[in-house]
C-alpha cells in the first residue's frame, strides 16, 4: 500500500467542510468562556446585593459571646436547659437600652446610646418554617430585644430545652428548641 502524496500547491487551501478544529481555536474558545463567567460572577452580586452594612468578625465573636451569656445565665442544673420564668423575668419584662447593654456587654457610645440591637427568640426546631416564638405556660412568648425587620443581621442558633413551655399539639417539655440571638 502505497501513499499518495498531496500535491504541494493544493495543500494550502483545504475545503472548510474537511478542516478540523486547531488548538488555536480551542484555546480562544475557552479563554472567552472564562472571561464570560468571570464577568458574571463579578458583577452580578453587585446587582442583586442590597446596600446595607458589613459583618465582621468582630460582629460574629460578639454574637457569639452574647448567645453565651444568655445561656450560661439561663441555665437550669442540665446542660443546655434554660430556665423559662427566668427568661421572662429577665429578659421579657425588664428590656431596655439600658438593662440589654448590662446584661449582655453591648457597645455603647459615650452617652450610653447602644450602637447594636439585638433579639433573643426561642422557636420550635421541628417547624422548619415556624416564625412564632414559643410560649410559656403563663402564656408569654419566649422573645425579647429590639423589633427585627429584616435588616442585615448577625444570626447565632444554640439548640437547647426550655422549662415550663406551653405544651402544645406539636410541642412538649423536652423537646428541642432553637434559641436565636440577632444582632444588627
Amino acid at each position: 500500500m502505497t501513499r499518495e502524496r498531496p500535491d504541494p500547491s493544493r495543500s494550502a487551501a483545504i475545503d472548510r467542510e474537511r478542516r478540523g478544529q486547531t488548538t488555536q481555536d480551542f484555546v480562544v474558545g475557552i479563554g472567552i468562556f472564562v472571561l464570560a463567567v468571570a464577568f458574571v460572577f463579578t458583577t452580578v452580586p453587585s446587582f442583586v446585593a442590597t446596600p446595607t452594612g458589613s459583618i465582621d468578625g468582630g460582629d460574629t465573636a460578639q454574637i457569639d459571646r452574647v448567645a453565651a451569656t444568655i445561656v450560661s445565665d439561663l441555665e437550669t442544673e442540665t446542660p443546655n436547659e434554660l430556665d423559662g420564668e427566668a427568661f421572662n423575668r429577665t429578659y421579657s419584662h425588664h428590656w431596655n437600652d439600658e438593662n440589654a447593654t448590662e446584661w449582655l456587654g453591648l457597645r455603647t457610645n459615650a452617652d450610653g446610646d447602644r450602637f447594636d440591637r439585638v433579639n433573643v427568640t426561642v422557636r420550635n426546631l421541628a417547624l422548619s418554617g415556624a416564625d412564632e416564638p414559643v410560649e410559656l405556660e403563663s402564656g408569654v412568648s419566649l422573645a425579647a430585644g429590639d423589633t427585627y425587620r429584616n435588616q442585615t443581621d448577625v444570626r447565632v442558633t444554640r439548640i437547647v430545652t426550655v422549662t415550663d413551655i406551653n405544651e402544645s399539639g406539636d410541642l412538649e417539655q423536652g423537646d428541642p428548641l432553637r434559641l436565636e440571638v440577632r444582632m444588627w
